[in-house]
């Protein structure tokens, strides 16, 4: 083949590559130039489910909670009038033991005082028949007197000596003296015998058969049975809710006084406020109430049989208990506080952080608003129901409005929010509440 043969065919192939290479750029510029340009993709509005209640505002009775020890109203240390030996105890006279108001509880040997009401008797005798001796010579006197000739009465005649009355004023003392005496002989005899002063219980018994006692002698303590107070320790800054009694003890708010053991109710009566003592406890500074229970031991009535078998018969399935009220015990104590007008309470958990609580607002979105609670319970906060002006100012929160009772991450105002299990978000109205709270006014 000739050389120039060869250069025509390189020459050829040349070419063709600078042809496709050509048909290749004008393609791609052909693309580029009628290609659709794609836009920027705008990332989807996050909407966040929450589950949400209506606020409602009721009005709510305030009920102070506290503890208190059961102790009696009245108790005393019972000791003789007199000195003797003990020659009879009562049966019953133990601790725990009951009485009522005369029983005899002791008796001391009478033999010794008897014998002096018989001396004083006979003592009495003569001063009387030593009186009537008198009053007979008195009346001899008389006459003699009224005999005398009229110059003699006027005369240096001493008329009281004359008619005896030194005499018969000594003898009328002597017989008084006499009664006097024999009155205390006879109270110190009846004193041998020794009687409840009031329906009481037993506390603690001193005395036995045989033993000689004088009037510094103890022989048993005692506590009334008519009625029993519970000294419950409350915060100063509940007194403000509770009604206490006026000067001449009536009025007083009503309690509750509970025992319980494990979560179950054992003991459950009714009391009253009677009186705030002037003085705060040591141990926490809190203010002292007493909280009065009227027959505490059931002893009165229908209760007797109850105070036997050891069952309260306080109405409700859980007051039927084997055990009676107890001195010294520790009880649970309710309140009965003053009526708060136009409350909203709202669950612990949906007050959040610095009294903040969360809204889903008309628009579903959320709005964090700061609330004054001015009543805490176990499970709630209370807040003073706000004007609807006020509320859509951003304080406090109004009744019908949305409260947010899940948890919502990042919370920031203005947040989109839509009811849990629903798919759509919600532009005005009250929300259902699948989370009401129970209404648990006390603390």
């Amino acid at each position: 083949m000739s050389r120039w043969g060869n250069f025509g065919r390189w020459m050829a192939r040349f070419a063709l590559g600078l042809t496709l290479l050509g048909v290749g750029g004008g393609g791609f510029y052909w693309q580029l130039r009628t290609a659709k340009r794609a836009g920027r993709a705008q990332p989807a509005k996050e909407v966040v489910p929450v589950a949400v209640f209506t606020a409602r505002a009721t009005d709510r009775t305030v009920v102070v909670r506290a503890t208190g020890q059961v102790v009696p109203s009245r108790r005393l240390e019972l000791t003789p009038q007199v000195a003797g030996r003990v020659i009879e105890v009562a049966p019953n006279l133990e601790p725990g033991g009951l009485f009522r108001k005369g029983d005899v509880l002791v008796r001391l040997e009478p033999d010794d005082f008897a014998a002096v009401v018989t001396q004083a008797e006979a003592r009495l005798a003569d001063a009387q028949a030593a009186l009537r001796l008198e009053q007979g010579r008195q009346r001899v006197s008389r006459r003699e007197w009224e005999e005398l000739p009229p110059d003699d009465r006027q005369g240096g005649v001493d008329e009281d000596l004359m008619l005896r009355r030194p005499q018969l004023r000594r003898s009328e003392a002597a017989v008084k003296a006499a009664e006097s005496v024999l009155a205390q002989a006879r109270r110190n005899l009846e004193r041998t015998v020794i009687r409840a002063p009031f329906d009481v219980t037993v506390l603690d018994k001193f005395v036995e058969i045989g033993q000689q006692v004088s009037p510094q002698t103890r022989l048993v303590s005692l506590a009334g049975t008519a009625r029993w107070w519970v000294e419950a320790a409350v915060p100063l800054d509940d007194l403000t809710q509770v009604e206490l009694p006026d000067a001449d003890g009536n009025g007083g708010a009503a309690a509750r006084i509970t025992r319980r053991s494990q979560g179950r109710s054992l003991i459950n009566r009714r009391g009253r406020v009677v009186r705030l003592s002037r003085d705060l406890s040591p141990a926490g500074r809190l203010a002292r109430l007493l909280v009065e229970i009227s027959d505490p031991l059931r002893l009165e009535g229908a209760g007797r049989a109850a105070a036997a078998s050891g069952t309260d018969t306080s109405k409700g399935p859980a007051a039927a208990t084997p055990l009676p009220l107890l001195l010294n015990d520790y009880v649970e104590v309710a309140i009965t506080g003053r009526v708060m007008r136009n409350i909203i309470a709202l669950p612990r958990p949906t007050v959040r952080e610095g009294n903040k609580v969360w809204i889903m607002g008309p628009d579903s979105t959320l709005e964090i608003r700061a609330v004054e609670p001015i009543w805490r319970t176990r499970t709630q906060i209370w807040v003073r129901a706000a004007p609807p002006e006020e509320a859509r100012a951003g304080r406090g929160v109004a009744p019908g409005e949305r409260i947010v009772s899940s948890g919502v991450p990042a919370a920031l105002p203005g947040l989109a929010l839509r009811v849990l299990g629903t798919g759509r978000t919600e532009t005005g109205g009250a929300a259902p509440a699948p989370q009401r709270p129970a209404r648990t006014p006390e603390k």
